[in-house]
């Protein structure tokens, strides 16, 4: 097993199948105790991941909280990550008070530091901070007009009809901001309104005055949505966001919430997904297939990555639809990309073709082998202790919280 592993760290406990979803829910509290919701299938998971997998899947912060509870020694890496995850969840409360303050349009927060209320502890970490408002465009203004910068970008993305504006960040503080004018949703459905999700929102759990969140039947479902267009059932984080989000939920409601999104296909996918992961369910055939590396706890393969793209439209569309998408991916994954020669489109084939197992990133068994200077110091803003295999951005941050190092690949 290439990297570190963390079989030796974990103790194997099997406490009792968590069956049944957790109720009675009090502002998130069932996850204090780590008992209810899907936390105990987390420990499972957890009790055979090597650190390339904690790493992969973004579950440093609860590694860290597992080994703890069996008195295990806590790795340089992982107790960064845990220290990154309460920093953040600090910092987002007065940052989200200055974006209340620099403008007057209805505010929603999404993901981040809302999720990370249903953690246990609040052991999530998250790099940036989602609104959703009704004129995205003038409270990016304003929020620029208030001192917030936008945070350069290298790659010049273009961010027209994007459904955000150009990140910003405050001079001093590492967490990105993105403004929504519109959910992040498959492009086979139509996402909801803003309108409609401001109808039913209510006031964060975070308790700053002025900030909304997403009802929680919706914003579970805006966090499926999101997860999957960014790369169906990639990361167990997003699942287990998903779990801790719906866990004491009404299923029917969900379901019928979901249809009338559009997103009943998307839903019954990771509801399955997620009833099997943590809720001991039977084992869905993408878990069996596409998605072995979700209970492996491992980065997905360079196979299971074309798997999951030729394949996974017959999980989110009609059948006509998801076999016309698939001819599309294969023939564009035939083809060289824009300015690639067919002699290196034909090398970079023959690479995958000798190597269909290897991870899809290399990224993360090489910072893990990378000594901790390079990787910046071992503090809290140490995002992920640089943001792990997959992550859409590469971080460095310094002590005092202020991003030092950017760089982007996709754009979510």
């Amino acid at each position: 097993m290439r990297g570190l592993d963390l079989r030796g760290f974990f103790t194997i406990v099997k406490p009792g199948m968590a069956h049944e979803r957790a109720a009675g829910r009090e502002d998130g509290s069932e996850a204090a105790t780590g008992v209810l919701g899907p936390w105990p299938a987390v420990d499972r998971l957890l009790d055979r991941a090597t650190m390339e997998g904690v790493v992969a899947h973004k579950l440093g912060p609860l590694a860290a909280r597992h080994l703890r509870q069996q008195g295990r020694p806590i790795p340089p890496y992982l107790q960064a990550a845990e220290r990154a995850a309460s920093l953040a969840s600090r910092a987002a409360i007065p940052l989200l008070e200055r974006i209340r303050a620099s403008c007057d349009q209805p505010l929603m927060v999404l993901k981040g530091p809302e999720v990370a209320l249903f953690y246990p502890d609040r052991r999530r970490q998250f790099s940036d901070i989602d609104i959703l408002t009704t004129d995205a465009a003038t409270v990016h203004r304003a929020l620029i007009a208030a001192g917030f910068v936008v945070v350069p970008d290298e790659d010049g993305f273009d961010y027209t009809n994007h459904h955000h504006e150009p990140p910003l960040k405050w001079p001093t503080i590492w967490l990105r901001i993105e403004v929504h004018a519109r959910p992040n949703w498959p492009l086979s459905a139509t996402p909801p309104s803003t309108d409609t999700l401001f109808a039913a929102s209510q006031p964060s759990r975070l308790g700053v005055d002025g900030i909304l969140a997403p009802d929680l039947h919706h914003h579970a479902l805006l966090l499926a949505a999101h997860a999957w267009r960014d790369e169906p059932l990639h990361g167990l984080r997003q699942l287990l966001d998903v779990a801790a989000v719906t866990a004491g939920l009404d299923e029917n409601q969900l379901d019928q919430t979901a249809n009338a999104f559009g997103l009943d296909r998307v839903w019954g996918t990771t509801k399955s997904t997620v009833d099997s992961l943590f809720y001991g369910q039977r084992r869905t055939i993408p878990l069996r297939s596409w998605a072995r590396h979700l209970p492996a706890v491992r980065e997905r393969t360079i196979l299971e990555g074309h798997a999951a793209r030729w394949v996974s439209g017959f999980w989110e569309l009609p059948i006509g639809a998801a076999a016309a998408q698939t001819a599309r991916v294969i023939a564009s994954e035939i083809a060289p990309a824009p300015g690639e020669r067919w002699r290196d489109k034909l090398a970079r084939m023959s690479r995958a073709i000798r190597s269909p197992l290897a991870p899809v990133t290399r990224g993360s068994a090489d910072r893990l082998a990378t000594p901790a200077a390079k990787l910046g110091p071992c503090s809290p803003p140490v995002q992920d202790a640089a943001n792990l295999a997959d992550e859409r951005r590469d971080e460095g941050i310094d002590q005092t919280g202020v991003d030092h190092e950017h760089g982007s690949a996709r754009r979510e």
